[in-house]
């Protein structure tokens, strides 16, 4: 089941997308696929036909998880947290 996201992306409008799972923070990228504006139109900026799309978190504000009653809570810190030794 996919988790359906807002992002925010630095100097960019927000728009609405679908992830398969919460973003790693330790990657490099979040993979993101159905970019939509808020308005549930298609963005001006997603090439016709191109199915997922990778957006490198320096270019992340950030990201609004938008609840859905038949997921469990999603919380990843970022960054991640060092274990205690």
């Amino acid at each position: 089941m996919s988790i359906h996201v807002i992002m925010h992306v630095v100097n960019e409008t927000p728009f609405e997308a679908d992830m398969e799972k919460a973003p790693d923070p330790a990657a490099p990228f979040v993979t993101v696929t159905n970019p939509l504006t808020r308005e549930r139109r298609p963005t001006e900026w997603a090439t016709k036909g191109a199915q997922i799309y990778f957006f490198s978190w320096a270019r992340i504000s950030f990201i609004e998880v938008l609840s859905d009653s038949s997921q469990d809570p999603i919380v990843t810190p970022y960054p991640p947290r060092q274990q205690a030794q």
